[in-house]
């Protein structure tokens, strides 16, 4: 109960301070993570921490992280990867709302949480777009901007690039 009041006091609160609004929390971190927030000075972020629509994460060569969303979305990423958390709305009354990220390097586990379950979660990539429904997936993005996905569990995870749309929906599925 304690949880869905906090849950509840957050969104609300998010709601109040606009662009700023606190999307989630860093659950853990290995070494370094940095954060930057739209407008603000870059920071290092510790265990905790709370983070922003628009924050741009960076993890250094021998760190690691993972952040909790408010809808209990996990997302893990790895060392020397560049990940954007452009997009987050969520209602927790209705457990719904639209989550965005932009992957430029590296590599990130998305394990989706309420939202993924109504509505598909974006991921942007330098040579592909990812639309994760319900599940779990795997991205790598190489230094030259290649793709690379594996989609682990839940309901698909479409991917374009190229003109061309492929949609992965077993758990053994793979796509270079």
């Amino acid at each position: 109960k304690f949880f869905r009041l906090m849950m509840i006091f957050l969104s609300y609160s998010a709601l109040a301070v606009g662009a700023r609004a606190e999307i989630g929390v860093v659950a853990a971190v290995n070494q370094t993570l940095s954060g930057q927030p739209p407008n603000a000075k870059g920071r290092e972020l510790f265990l905790s921490n709370t983070l922003v629509a628009n924050e741009k994460l960076t993890t250094s060569e021998v760190g690691n992280a993972q952040i909790l969303m408010l809808d209990q979305t996990s997302i893990s990423i790895s060392p020397n990867s560049e990940l954007v958390l452009d997009e987050f709305i969520y209602d927790p009354d209705q457990n719904i709302g639209k989550i965005a990220l932009s992957l430029s390097k590296g590599v990130m586990r998305f394990v989706g949480g309420k939202i993924s379950k109504n509505n598909a979660v974006v991921v942007q990539t330098p040579s592909a777009s990812m639309s994760i429904r319900g599940g779990l997936a795997l991205i790598k993005v190489d230094d030259l901007g290649a793709t690379e996905v594996i989609h682990v569990a839940g309901e698909y995870t479409k991917i374009t690039s190229g003109g061309k749309t492929i949609t992965l929906s077993r758990p053994e599925a793979r796509a270079i």
